[in-house]
């Protein structure tokens, strides 16, 4: 732990790690990433990194039909005066605002926990088709 990340870097070799891990499950590599050179302490990264982990899980788990292409994306903006915003988003079947979740509830609750530790702002949008997460963050 400590030290400071090129988070750009980081995400993209997240994804990698990612579509090389869905390709044992019959899904072609799918995780599209626009990455910034945002420059992030390691526990910061992997915070995000663990969201971003539950977000791409879940559109492969839920947002496609089993065995179906399962595209993700991933941007990274920088913002400034200081921080930055990510936007994970799936094409798949969308979110039903208002509804309970597919799965046990752990991973929204685990992407809260994280963004609060975080002092970032998220949300969950429909994407019409899909949907798509949102977080941002200023750091001073």
């Amino acid at each position: 732990v400590g030290g400071a990340i090129d988070f750009g870097i980081y995400l993209s070799e997240l994804a990698q790690d990612h579509d090389l891990s869905g390709s044992g499950f019959g899904r072609p590599p799918a995780i599209s990433v626009e990455p910034a050179s945002v420059i992030v302490s390691a526990d910061e990264a992997s915070a995000v990194g663990m969201i971003v982990s539950e977000l791409v899980g879940n559109a492969r788990k839920y947002a496609y039909e089993p065995g179906a292409p399962a595209p993700v994306r991933i941007v990274l903006r920088e913002r400034l005066p200081a921080g930055y915003s990510l936007e994970v988003s799936d094409k798949g079947r969308g979110l039903s605002l208002g509804s309970p979740a597919a799965g046990t509830g752990f991973g929204t609750r685990l992407i809260d926990m994280m963004a609060r530790k975080l002092g970032a702002e998220h949300a969950w949008h429909d994407g019409v088709p899909g949907t798509r997460f949102t977080l941002s963050t200023g750091r001073a």
